[in-house]
């Protein structure tokens, strides 16, 4: 009785989990291939876990989380976990915006219940650094690209926006214009 005067469409929050993932999905279709792909894996992964059948009225943060947990489980990366997580709490705030439902089962921080196991980058010590250039300086066949390498490692560009600079590159004061990048 309290949802119907407040509005809430009783209706609308028996719709499932899948069912609301693919509605939040058709309101954005220009999305690239890999964004495509992603949202295939998300479906796949609800559609085989007892979430995606489950009316969006009755899921409670506790079983967000036992979800998070389940994908863990199953050999789910933590950034794929979180990644997942950020979509399905897109969806569920669209949910509330329609009236569906009052809370967003995915307002929690995924690393209370997980831990984060992600392995960051190494990045070169200064030293190390020297050593590859040193060795790129002196070898015949390397010695070519050192002063790509030098480029890459003091600008921090990824090697699609290096492949793609053109001339907006000024030396002297040391400006480079990224407009684009190549793709395969």
């Amino acid at each position: 009785k309290k949802d119907l005067n407040d509005g809430i469409d009783t209706v609308g929050g028996k719709m499932t989990v899948c069912q609301l993932y693919e509605k939040k999905n058709s309101q954005r279709k220009n999305i690239k291939r890999a964004t495509e792909k992603g949202r295939q894996y998300l479906m796949n992964a609800l559609k085989n876990d007892p979430l995606g059948m489950r009316a969006i009225d009755t899921v409670k943060q506790s079983d967000a989380k036992e979800w998070a947990i389940r994908m863990s489980e199953k050999g789910y990366a933590y950034t794929t976990i979180d990644n997942y997580k950020r979509s399905l709490k897109a969806s569920f705030y669209m949910a509330i915006q329609d009236d569906c439902i009052r809370k967003n089962p995915f307002e929690f921080k995924l690393s209370d219940v997980l831990e984060d196991d992600t392995e960051h980058k190494v990045i070169l010590t200064p030293e190390q650094e020297e050593r590859l250039l040193a060795f790129m300086e002196k070898d015949k066949i390397y010695s070519k690209y050192y002063d790509e390498v030098v480029l890459l490692l003091e600008t921090g560009l990824r090697i699609s926006e290096f492949c793609g600079l053109t001339t907006h590159i000024d030396m002297q004061n040391k400006i480079l214009n990224i407009d684009h990048q190549l793709l395969k």
